[in-house]
Protein backbone atom coordinates (compact mmCIF):
# COMPACT_ATOMS: atom_id res chain seq x y z
CA UNK A 1 0.00 0.00 0.00
CA UNK A 2 2.48 2.45 0.76
CA UNK A 3 4.70 1.73 -1.89
CA UNK A 4 1.91 2.46 -4.17
CA UNK A 5 0.96 5.97 -2.40
CA UNK A 6 5.02 6.41 -2.48
CA UNK A 7 4.61 6.16 -6.53
CA UNK A 8 1.67 8.41 -6.68
CA UNK A 9 3.57 11.45 -4.57
CA UNK A 10 6.62 10.99 -6.94
CA UNK A 11 4.45 11.42 -9.78
CA UNK A 12 3.01 14.56 -9.10
CA UNK A 13 6.81 15.36 -7.87
CA UNK A 14 7.48 15.13 -11.56
CA UNK A 15 5.08 16.93 -12.58
CA UNK A 16 5.28 19.67 -10.44
CA UNK A 17 9.16 20.14 -11.33
CA UNK A 18 8.28 19.72 -15.42
CA UNK A 19 5.48 23.01 -14.96
CA UNK A 20 7.94 24.78 -12.38
CA UNK A 21 11.01 24.21 -15.54
CA UNK A 22 8.27 25.33 -18.32
CA UNK A 23 7.34 28.49 -16.72
CA UNK A 24 11.45 28.72 -15.89
CA UNK A 25 12.06 28.43 -19.67
CA UNK A 26 9.31 30.46 -21.22
CA UNK A 27 10.22 33.45 -18.54
CA UNK A 28 13.93 33.19 -20.22
CA UNK A 29 12.58 33.49 -23.77
CA UNK A 30 10.34 36.91 -22.32
CA UNK A 31 13.42 38.20 -21.28
CA UNK A 32 15.29 37.39 -24.08
CA UNK A 33 12.79 39.12 -26.48
CA UNK A 34 11.56 36.35 -28.64
CA UNK A 35 7.78 35.40 -28.55
CA UNK A 36 6.03 31.85 -28.06
CA UNK A 37 4.74 30.77 -31.46
CA UNK A 38 1.83 29.71 -29.70
CA UNK A 39 1.24 33.47 -28.68
CA UNK A 40 1.75 34.35 -32.29
CA UNK A 41 -1.61 34.73 -34.27
CA UNK A 42 -0.37 34.19 -37.81
CA UNK A 43 -3.61 32.33 -38.85
CA UNK A 44 -6.17 34.28 -37.37
CA UNK A 45 -9.48 34.99 -38.52
CA UNK A 46 -10.77 37.53 -39.12
CA UNK A 47 -14.15 39.08 -37.48
CA UNK A 48 -16.65 38.29 -39.03
CA UNK A 49 -19.42 41.59 -38.70
CA UNK A 50 -23.27 42.18 -40.11
CA UNK A 51 -24.14 44.95 -42.59
CA UNK A 52 -27.40 45.90 -44.21
CA UNK A 53 -28.11 47.58 -47.47
CA UNK A 54 -29.89 50.58 -45.41
CA UNK A 55 -27.15 51.64 -43.75
CA UNK A 56 -22.86 52.40 -43.94
CA UNK A 57 -22.58 51.20 -40.58
CA UNK A 58 -21.16 47.16 -40.13
CA UNK A 59 -22.33 45.66 -36.84
CA UNK A 60 -21.43 42.83 -34.67
CA UNK A 61 -24.35 39.89 -35.03
CA UNK A 62 -25.82 40.59 -31.53
CA UNK A 63 -26.20 44.42 -32.14
CA UNK A 64 -30.25 45.51 -31.86
CA UNK A 65 -29.72 47.58 -34.54
CA UNK A 66 -29.00 45.52 -37.31
CA UNK A 67 -31.69 46.40 -40.10
CA UNK A 68 -33.35 44.34 -42.91
CA UNK A 69 -31.32 41.77 -45.34
CA UNK A 70 -28.44 41.19 -43.14
CA UNK A 71 -25.23 39.88 -44.77
CA UNK A 72 -22.43 38.55 -42.89
CA UNK A 73 -19.18 39.09 -43.91
CA UNK A 74 -15.58 40.21 -42.78
CA UNK A 75 -14.62 43.12 -41.08
CA UNK A 76 -11.66 43.94 -43.46
CA UNK A 77 -13.98 43.53 -46.80
CA UNK A 78 -16.61 45.63 -44.64
CA UNK A 79 -13.80 48.62 -44.24
CA UNK A 80 -12.69 48.17 -48.16
CA UNK A 81 -16.66 48.81 -49.03
CA UNK A 82 -16.47 51.90 -46.78
CA UNK A 83 -18.49 50.76 -43.91
CA UNK A 84 -17.90 52.18 -40.27
CA UNK A 85 -18.56 50.74 -37.12
CA UNK A 86 -21.93 50.78 -35.45
CA UNK A 87 -21.68 53.35 -32.79
CA UNK A 88 -24.04 51.41 -30.32
CA UNK A 89 -22.13 47.87 -30.61
CA UNK A 90 -18.68 48.90 -31.27
CA UNK A 91 -19.17 51.59 -28.49
CA UNK A 92 -17.56 50.01 -25.52
CA UNK A 93 -14.16 49.10 -28.35
CA UNK A 94 -13.75 52.72 -29.12
CA UNK A 95 -13.73 53.36 -25.18
CA UNK A 96 -11.18 50.72 -24.81
CA UNK A 97 -9.24 51.48 -27.62
CA UNK A 98 -8.88 55.64 -26.66
CA UNK A 99 -7.60 54.53 -23.61
CA UNK A 100 -4.46 52.32 -24.67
Amino acid sequence: MWKYIAIVIAGVLVILIALWMNHIVIGMFDRAGVTDIRMEKTDAVPMLVVITPEDDYYHKPDCIWIGRDPVQIRIDIAKQEGYVPCPYCFKQDSIINDHK
